[in-house]
């Protein structure tokens, strides 16, 4: 099931296009979700959050977004260890 247009592919041997083609998939499927897009890339001294949204009920959702091109390295759940959880 696609969420609206389709958003160009990227060079897949490109990270970071890799990477901006992943939010940029997030970031649809989250808005066809009745989802409210607050920011992007938003930047705090400790750090950065891919998407910032508010949902139905008013809370503010923070998302990280992870794209693999495969699982030859692990699930995309893999790449957000303990000390990334307790930051978000």
């Amino acid at each position: 099931m696609w969420w609206g247009k389709d958003p160009i592919l990227p060079d897949w041997n490109s990270r970071k296009a890799v990477g901006q083609w992943g939010e940029e998939v997030a970031a649809l499927y989250l808005k066809n979700k009745g989802y409210i897009i607050v920011a992007r890339h938003w930047t705090h001294r400790i750090g950065e959050l891919d998407i910032v949204t508010r949902g139905k009920d008013g809370r503010i959702i923070f998302v990280e977004v992870k794209t693999r091109t495969s699982n030859r390295f692990g699930s995309p759940e893999d790449a957000i260890g303990p000390w990334k959880q307790e930051r978000l």
